[in-house]
């Protein structure tokens, strides 16, 4: 078991940068079943980060329900269609360079610099049939963080920057858990040992700690409209890997 593979993960994936891409180029390899139980503590750290609104929700559900309602609504539909095209990518298996995936990430991020100035705070079913869409394509593009396409293509549909981003937040949770859980069913009784040692539980809390904050400055970021900033970077990291390779 790689512990810096799972920990790389945690942090990676709070940033619109593809996690799978920056992994790969730092040589961190790990089982299938590690990778999937490194997508747990995402699921703890977007529970951690947004707890206020949670809570929200809960106390005033009778008053926005129909907001709540329209929410699941759309979160549903994208992940139905999320795993419909999970389904077909598994069974056809397109295989794509990592640099066209880095190069998509860095082009969307880049949009948002002409992104009209949206104002919708809820989404629509329309909304959650685009973001399936996307987010379900992201599956067959290595290198396209799911994160940037997904808050990319909400802000594009109109949406507000601080709701697209949550909303985009909101689809990875039932992902990452399903993840997770399939990864401990499939977990060796060594990889198992090495991941819940004591030594493993600190790293892996520190390296959610590190999440939390990369979360709140992507948050902040998308208020101001800096995503554009990971798009630069994108296009650096894709031009050293052109004179690398």
């Amino acid at each position: 078991m790689n512990l810096a593979y799972v920990c790389a993960q945690i942090i990676f994936e709070s940033l619109p940068i593809s996690s799978s891409t920056h992994t790969a180029l730092l040589g961190l390899t790990t089982s299938l079943a590690v990778d999937f139980v490194a997508h747990g503590p995402t699921v703890l750290v977007l529970a951690a980060y947004f707890w206020r609104d949670i809570v929200w929700w809960f106390r005033s559900w009778r008053s926005y329900k129909m907001t709540l309602i329209a929410w699941l609504e759309a979160s549903v539909v994208a992940e139905c269609i999320t795993a419909v095209l999970y389904l077909i990518f598994h069974w056809w298996h397109p295989h794509f360079p990592l640099t066209v995936g880095i190069t998509i990430s860095a082009f969307l991020l880049l949009s948002l610099w002409f992104v009209p100035h949206g104002q919708r705070s809820i989404p629509r079913l329309s909304d959650g049939v685009l973001l399936g869409l996307v987010q379900g394509m992201v599956i067959a593009l290595p290198g396209v963080s799911r994160m940037a396409a997904t808050y990319t293509a909400a802000r594009w549909a109109g949406m507000a920057a601080s709701h697209a981003f949550r909303f985009s937040c909101l689809l990875q949770v039932p992902l990452f858990a399903a993840s997770a859980l399939l990864g401990l069913f499939f977990l060796t009784p060594t990889e198992a040992a090495s991941l819940f040692s004591w030594g493993s539980i600190a790293s892996i809390w520190f390296s959610m700690l590190i999440a939390l904050f990369f979360l709140a400055i992507v948050e902040r970021l998308a208020l101001q409209g800096g995503w554009w900033l990971f798009g630069i970077y994108l296009l650096g990291l894709e031009t050293i890997l052109f004179f690398v390779r």
